[in-house]
């Protein structure tokens, strides 16, 4: 019988470290005091939309919902037009933020007044049917889908991730992973105060930055998703000594990206099956083993072969049809094909997109892939589109090395060619991100996906300690990284002006320069949007791992930092 009431963390001591990180250590004191202090600001049983990207601050808002018996909405984007539409549509008349807001909005950091005073009430459990969130996932379409979780879903699946995965000897969880997203909320945030283990708050990106992170606050239970542990696997190797417990979901692990984390770092990845709708319901701990369901998932499956889930973990008892495709055994173990809507008809015959995925990915220099089933309309009707994140192919080798595996029905009518797919923050791609890489024909020389900046100059200035690079650029309203990010409201990401602007333009001013290791003192002051004037400073001592950036637009400030690389030689 399910409990009628769910405790959020398994905290005894006042003294107890709940959460680390560079803005400094909070303890369970800490976090309740600013938990009632920010409740007794918000209203009553109201929608309130949070978007703080501080992990701990993340928390306190969360928390201060549930105290008052707030929805609290989560957005499956940060900021522009589509959270104003989200607040419009959702009736939602606040939002708690870390950064920059506007009138319907409060900052979370200015709203704590923590004193000596402050009180410190408990963090009371809460009412198993009481909806706690109102999460927002772009789906496969881009089209937001909204998803209620109440106590008996969210902190059910958190407390039976605590009995499968219990906390041994783990001290501290770190995390890739936004926590607006369900599998970073569970697994970053819910799951390790489950078992009293406190989080880092800090959501690193970069390898070296992961890895770094991890063993200045003592997490050794990693976080992620298959694009960044791919970046882990292909990187110059680091420290990786902190870390000694690896998860991976949103998104199927490669078996060899899975085998080449074991033998760098000696990780055995655990991956999580599950979706924002169904929640986690099954893990595996080797590529290519079955999955096994978690306690409490009855799994069945209809005709067509697609899986049928009854699980506590979802808003009634009755099956929900997903769209996995899977083999059932007499064990319960299962093995996964891939999604329903994987399976296209071309001419009138099935046709797999992860099977054409899995061949490509095979070919030496792939290292990722994915396809899109586009219907052109008229006799042809639906086509295999596929998107090759590697080097040394066009369209015509990679058409000749696919024919040895496919069928001619199933090889991809047109390819494209990038650096690195355009995963979001979940690790997930969207299909209208991938679309788009076909909007802009491919260069006839290098066979190119997407109009790529405009680098208008680039001027090397010698220094008393080094070089200082200038090197002015202009952003094309039709780049490739502004697709979803946000319709109506384009913003580059953060991690672009990092690996493309800054990592980039090192790398090539400075080729003894190999992947960055760490990220420090990152500040993002200003959004760069189309058409902007960019002048990025590079600044980097004489044989130093380390380049100083700094990003204007038009003279005003946009970010700045510094980016730590490896270099020729480099052991670690």
């Amino acid at each position: 019988m399910s409990p009628t009431a769910y405790a959020v963390h398994a905290f005894r001591n006042l003294h107890d470290v709940v959460a680390v990180g560079s803005e400094g250590a909070e303890t369970l004191a800490d976090l309740q005091a600013d938990v009632t202090c920010l409740a007794a600001q918000l209203r009553p049983q109201s929608d309130v939309l949070v978007i703080c990207s501080d992990r701990y601050r993340f928390a306190v808002a969360l928390l201060a919902c549930f105290r008052q018996g707030c929805t609290a909405v989560l957005a499956h984007t940060l900021k522009g037009a589509a959270l104003a539409e989200l607040m419009s549509a959702r009736g939602i008349a606040l939002c708690l933020h870390d950064g920059d807001g506007d009138a319907d909005s409060l900052d979370v950091r200015a709203a704590l007044h923590r004193s000596a005073a402050a009180p410190r009430e408990v963090i009371p459990a809460l009412p198993a049917e009481l909806r706690l969130v109102t999460l927002s996932t772009s789906g496969s379409t881009g089209t937001p889908v909204f998803l209620d979780k109440s106590a008996r879903q969210l902190l059910g699946e958190a407390c039976t991730l605590a009995r499968l995965f219990d906390a041994g000897d783990t001290r501290c969880v770190i995390s890739t992973v936004p926590p607006r997203h369900i599998y970073g909320l569970l697994f970053g945030l819910l799951w390790p105060w489950q078992m009293g283990l406190a989080f880092v708050r800090d959501t690193p990106l970069l390898p070296g930055s992961i890895l770094e992170t991890a063993r200045r606050f003592g997490a050794d239970t990693l976080v992620a998703v298959p694009p960044h542990l791919a970046a882990l696997a292909s990187a110059p190797e680091f420290d990786a000594s902190a870390v000694r417990r690896v998860f991976s979901s949103g998104a199927p692990l490669p078996s060899d990206c899975s085998r080449a984390l074991t033998e760098r770092y000696g990780w055995s990845v655990t991956e999580i099956l599950g979706s924002t709708e169904t929640g986690g319901f099954a893990s595996r701990r080797a590529p290519d083993a079955r999955f096994t369901p978690f306690p409490g998932a009855e799994l069945s499956i209809d005709p067509t072969g697609t899986l049928c889930l009854r699980s506590p973990f979802l808003p009634s008892d009755t099956p929900l049809v997903t769209r996995d495709r899977v083999d059932l055994f007499a064990d319960g173990s299962f093995t996964h094909h891939g999604r329903s809507d994987d399976i296209v008809k071309v001419g009138g015959t099935r046709v797999s997109l992860a099977a054409i995925e899995r061949c490509a990915r095979a070919l030496p220099g792939v290292r990722d892939a994915a396809g899109l089933s586009v219907d052109v309309g008229g006799a042809r009707g639906i086509e295999v589109w596929l998107v090759i994140a590697g080097d040394g192919w066009d369209a015509a080798s990679m058409r000749q090395a696919l024919s040895s595996s496919l069928d001619l029905l199933a090889l991809p009518r047109r390819y494209r060619f990038v650096e690195q797919l355009p995963c979001d923050a979940a690790g997930k791609l969207p299909r209208a991100t991938l679309q788009a890489l076909f909007s802009v024909p491919p260069s006839s020389a290098a066979a190119q996906a997407r109009r790529d900046f405009d680098i208008e100059a680039a001027t090397p200035h010698t220094t008393p300690n080094g070089t200082r690079l200038l090197v002015d650029i202009h952003v094309p309203a039709d780049l490739i990284y502004f697709q979803g990010h946000f319709d109506g409201d384009p913003i580059l990401p953060g991690v672009v002006q990092l690996q493309v602007l800054v990592a980039g333009q090192a790398q090539r001013a400075w080729p003894d320069l190999g992947a960055p290791r760490e990220a420090r003192r990152l500040k993002f002051t200003r959004p760069i949007r189309p058409d902007d004037l960019l002048r990025v400073s590079l600044t980097r001592g004489t044989d130093s791992p380390r380049v100083d950036f700094e990003i204007t637009a038009s003279g005003e400030a946009c970010a700045c930092g510094t980016l730590v690389f490896a270099t020729k030689g480099d052991a670690s």
